[in-house]
């Protein structure tokens, strides 16, 4: 970097170096052999900051020129970034390189392409894969941006717009995306032809946990000074239709909409976008980010005409009647103080940029006979200056220069602005959106209309109509046919009429809740119409496996979340380090938003431990499986997971975690490993690695709905990190749907990518090399939901409580803490601290749901106790052990075969110390899992509800238990420590189980803080 000013010069803070890098390297207890390790650039001369740079910048420099050398060309412009959008989307309409814009606001030069690169010729990209605003919305209006951005994007499905806010305009990421566009957020994106795809899915692999403890640390310290902080905010935009969609069928048409309702929706629109003008609303809010806001518009008129004019081209309606009653309300409008000063420059711009403009009876000229000695009057309007400044040299009539009309090297008419040759073209590209025609075949003709709520502003639900045109279908309908539907993805929902006669897939421009939607069927008119509301939140209501779109119809598949990584590149971590990562626990519980956080603290959990919510218990699964990975709170890392639901025959999905990657770029870390999905061939090739880990297999329970959602997030892991290519003979090619099947047995994801790793890739478990070829390579990281969606937790009034999982060693030693290994007294706590509470003795001979339970957390202490008596299965308890030489089956609960024959020796059960009272339990070695009782295991880590609550001894009394335990000692149970730097009063309260006099030392804490500092 150099600067060549004076030696006062301020640099801007964005100019630091540093912040071009990825710092966590700097900090992270790495692996040896690491990629981008900063220790082999570490000296007394450079810093780890530093050496942490050189590092990466000689391997973007490496990489770069093995790409540049194929082919690489880097296109540079300085100039206004709207203008030069508008100029690329004429460029794609008329092939010319000029569409009549200036270069900058500020200077008379035409903004032209190179000739050479651009033209009828053009070997110039004009359509982008990728377009990346920055965080150019802070500072000329997010409309703006979209509007001259999106026709620039390329019809397929993996073509995405970016934009960033860093400016802080509102309190919340949530209220900005509320005034962000000047309107409802889902219906501007629906008249844009947009799709926001993590404000539909609720979800990112991005991690806002930065942001989230930086806000509450500048809101105290800047609470009484300026509050121009930051307030980052990343979304991710797709075309809502493309040439490819959902599947082959799905056809996009133009919607339509009630003109008097669109010309209602447009008036809010420019009412919001204009709101500086309102004087009212002005003096209604006299705060300082308020006032900042308004001293600095960012749209006037000719933003609205642009705006228009790309809606012109994105729905079906009479635009003249749409246009001719929105001017009307525009003149009606009396709540901007000077809206009618700015009306005839409004009409202008709508003329020019050819959205709408009067009949043209008005426009016809009559040339005058007796020109220029004739009565009429002759106007003529120049932009003057008019400051008092220029009068005493240009006198009282403010005369910079006078001539004579006829003056004609002096005096010229033109109806075009200096140094070009035509109106301004804003928007030329905006027809090239893909509007196939309604007419699909001869049989039907399709229409999807918009049903507009016009006092809220919003579009509230899709009418999709089929008007049947073939008398084979009109008979048909008229005979009776039966006529169903049902919501085969999100977005698409699929009419059937007669056994073979009609199937046709309405497909929305978002998501549609199928269950309350109607259907109309006229049989006389023969036409059906389908009436579906537009979803709030999908995770609330029908769609909690609406979380990784993935298009496996294409060629490669594409998914919409889930960003692609090369594994390989990225640092590792060291987990012998424990100390070093336990920065790990407090980033994962950012999964969690505060309304899942409130939903684990105030919701019971069912008898299988399991939330009603689907999101939350796939969270759930997730953050045991980075702890176990991470072996931060048990003694031993685990490796191996399995994906059980005991309804649908047992597990399903192997899971294998060999190691923890920083994933830089999305500022959280991954999983790398591999994934089984058993079937029942694949059972009997892997019987040696079963028998060889059953001991060391974390069992996870799922229910149905988590079991859908994980095989739905299986094809997408692998896709994010596949080096390889999918087969002829894939089976998404056969079957392009997502997952394969969910049906038992039966697998998620193709097999083109079995046994295919990175070179140099191993992973640490047992009988490696008998799945290696079964399995495929793929990396898992956090579900991190939207901050614009639903608010994120609030840790500078509540600061998150990482949870802790239960689960232990197969073999681990009850009678020891699973970290400190100190021996635990009969009256505190277990190793299942806080949550799952040692029994009578004799409870060891019972089977393992019946040795421990889980006690419910709430915020008050119990007032009962389950009784073992209730158990749905009491004949299994008069069992007797089995032998030694019991029988031995490798095979894991998932084949549909039945028992062996009763025997006492089928009953056997295994010794208490092998496996955990816990929701995730170990599978026993030699042991049929399928033949002895089920675990109804506790949810993953009862400890993800909060330490405050209060526990009891499960005893066989149905009395109500003591507010307190006799272990409970009131005054150690609670210490103050201090915290990080990330909570603003430095302070957090660490919850310990207290000893009794003359006990054995307590469990451990349920949570280690980090150092200080």
């Amino acid at each position: 970097m150099f600067d060549l000013g004076p030696e006062d010069t301020t640099l801007h803070y964005g100019t630091n170096p540093l912040l071009g890098f990825h710092l966590a390297t700097a900090y992270a207890s790495m692996a040896s052999n690491s990629p981008l390790d900063p220790v082999t650039m570490r000296s007394s001369q450079l810093s780890d900051l530093h050496a942490a740079a050189v590092v990466q910048f000689r391997a973007w420099g490496r990489s770069f020129r093995q790409f540049a050398q194929k082919n690489l060309t880097l296109r540079v412009f300085a100039g206004d970034a709207i203008a030069f959008c508008h100029t690329l989307q004429h460029e794609q309409s008329d092939k010319d390189t000029s569409a009549n814009l200036y270069r900058d606001p500020w200077h008379f030069t035409a903004l032209n392409l190179d000739r050479s690169e651009y033209g009828s010729k053009s070997p110039a990209p004009i359509k982008f894969d990728v377009v990346d605003t920055s965080n150019l919305v802070d500072h000329l209006g997010a409309l703006n941006i979209l509007v001259a951005t999106a026709p620039l994007l390329k019809g397929t499905l993996s073509s995405t717009l970016y934009i960033e806010s860093l400016v802080r305009h509102e309190d919340t990421v949530r209220a900005l995306s509320d005034s962000l566009l000047c309107g409802d957020f889902s219906t501007i994106s629906i008249l844009l032809g947009l799709f926001p795809v993590e404000y539909w899915t609720n979800a990112s692999s991005i991690s806002p946990a930065d942001e989230m403890m930086l806000d509450p640390i500048l809101k105290t310290i800047n609470k009484n000074s300026n509050p121009n902080k930051q307030l980052r905010c990343r979304m991710a935009w797709k075309r809502a239709w493309s040439r490819r969609t959902l599947a082959a069928n799905a056809t996009k048409i133009s919607l339509r909409f009630e003109e008097s309702e669109l010309a209602r929706l447009l008036l809010q629109v420019y009412q919001k976008m204009f709101q500086h003008e309102n004087v009212s609303l002005l003096m209604s809010n006299l705060s300082l980010q308020a006032l900042q806001n308004n001293s600095m518009p960012q749209y006037h008129r000719a933003s609205l005409a642009a705006f228009l004019a790309l809606i012109k081209q994105q729905v079906s309606v009479d635009w003249n009647k749409v246009m001719q009653t929105f001017c009307n309300l525009v003149e009606a409008d009396r709540n901007l103080f000077v809206g009618l000063n700015y009306l005839q420059e409004f009409y202008a711009y709508l003329h020019i940029f050819n959205v709408h403009s009067v009949p043209p009876l008005v426009q016809l000229i009559q040339q005058s006979r007796q020109a220029f000695g004739g009565k009429s009057r002759l106007r003529r309007y120049v932009n003057a200056p008019s400051t008092r400044t220029f009068v005493k040299h240009l006198g009282m009539e403010m005369k910079f220069y006078e001539t004579r009309l006829d003056d004609k090297t002096s005096v010229f008419i033109s109806k075009f602005r200096p140094h070009h040759h035509g109106l301004p073209h804003v928007c030329s590209n905006s027809h090239d959106l893909e509007h196939p025609s309604n007419e699909l075949s001869d049989s039907i003709k399709v229409t999807v209309s918009s049903i507009v709520d016009v006092d809220k502003g919003i579009v509230k639900a899709f009418c999709g109509r089929l008007d049947l045109q073939s008398d084979d279908l009109k008979e048909t309908l008229r005979s009776g046919a039966e006529v169903k539907k049902h919501q085969s993805s999100a977005r698409n929902i699929t009419v059937a009429m007669g056994a073979d006669s009609l199937k046709h897939q309405f497909h929305f421009p978002t998501p549609v809740l199928e269950a309350c939607a109607k259907m109309r069927i006229a049989r006389k008119s023969s036409y059906v119409e389908v009436i579906a509301p537009v979803a709030t939140f999908p995770d609330q209501d029908s769609f909690p496996d609406f979380v990784y779109p993935l298009f496996l119809d294409q060629s490669p598949p594409v998914s919409w979340t889930v960003p692609f990584l090369d594994l390989s590149g990225l640092p590792v971590l060291d987990l012998k380090r424990k100390k070093d990562l336990e920065w790990l626990n407090l980033h994962t519980t950012f999964m969690f938003s505060a309304r899942e956080r409130k939903m684990r603290e105030t919701e019971q959990p069912g008898n299988d431990g399991l939330h009603t919510n689907v999101r939350l218990n796939y969270k759930e699964s997730l953050f045991t499986m980075f702890m176990s990975v991470s072996g931060l709170q048990q003694a031993k890392r685990i490796s191996l997971f399995a994906l059980s639901n005991e309804k649908q025959g047992g597990i399903h999905i192997i899971l294998i975690g060999c190691r923890l990657r920083l994933d830089l770029s999305n500022h959280t870390v991954i999983i790398e490993g591999a994934v089984l999905p058993l079937t029942k061939e694949l059972i009997t090739k892997i019987q040696t690695f079963l028998q060889a880990n059953s001991g060391d297999m974390l069992q996870i329970k799922v229910d149905d709905n988590e079991l859908n959602l994980w095989k739905r997030a299986v094809p997408p892991y692998v896709e994010r990190c596949r080096d390889w290519r999918h087969q002829p003979s894939c089976e998404y090619r056969r079957d392009p749907l997502q997952p394969l099947s969910l049906g038992f047995g039966e697998k998620c994801i193709c097999s083109c990518g079995e046994g295919k790793f990175p070179k140099g890739f191993s992973c640490d478990v047992p009988k490696w090399n008998v799945i290696a070829k079964y399995a495929t390579y793929m990396g898992i990281s956090p579900l991190f939901s939207v901050p614009y969606v639903e608010n994120s937790q609030d840790i500078s009034k509540d600061p998150p409580k990482p949870v802790k999982t239960t689960s232990t060693a197969a073999t681990s030693d009850f009678s020891q803490c699973d970290n400190c290994r100190k021996e635990k007294s009969s009256t505190a706590l277990s190793g299942f601290a806080q949550h799952a509470f040692q029994t009578p003795a004799h409870s060891a001979l019972l089977p393992p749901r019946h040795r421990l339970r889980r006690a419910v957390p709430t915020r008050q202490p119990p007032h009962h106790s389950r009784n073992a008596s209730r158990h749905p299965h009491p004949s299994l308890l008069d069992s007797p052990p089995p032998p030694s030489s019991s029988f031995r089956h490798p095979v894991p609960p998932l084949l549909d075969s039945p028992p062996p024959p009763s025997s006492p020796s089928h009953h056997h059960r295994p010794p208490p110390s092998s496996l955990p009272s816990s929701r995730h339990r170990f599978l026993p070695a030699g042991l049929p899992p399928r033949h002895y009782p089920p675990l109804p295991l506790s949810r993953r880590h009862p400890s993800s509800h909060y330490p405050s609550s209060c526990y009891s001894r499960e005893t066989s009394s149905p009395e109500p238990a003591t507010k307190y335990p006799s272990w409970y000692t009131k005054s150690d149970t609670v210490r103050k420590m201090a915290l990080g730097p990330w909570h603003p009063e430095n302070l957090r309260v660490e919850f310990v189980a207290g000893c009794a006099a003359g006990a054995a030392p307590a469990a451990k804490s349920i949570y280690r803080l980090p150092k200080r500092g």
